[in-house]
């Protein structure tokens, strides 16, 4: 069988999804857990109304 070589872009497709997962799971863990008070505070988006800070950011990492 023939060996497959990466290419540069599909490098850095992988890892901005690598990067997209970490900052979503740092997200949800914030709030999960609640060891971030701040996160906690509500904020307002145009779109979906007031949320808390950390599903504002898990929304935004997805």
């Amino acid at each position: 069988m023939e060996k497959r070589k990466l290419s540069g872009k599909t490098i850095l497709k992988l890892a901005g999804a690598l990067l997209a997962l970490a900052y979503l799971g740092f997200y949800f863990y914030v709030g999960i857990t609640g060891k971030l008070p701040y996160m906690h505070e509500t904020v307002h988006i145009m779109r979906y109304g007031d949320r808390k800070k950390w599903v504002a950011g898990g929304m935004t990492a997805a």
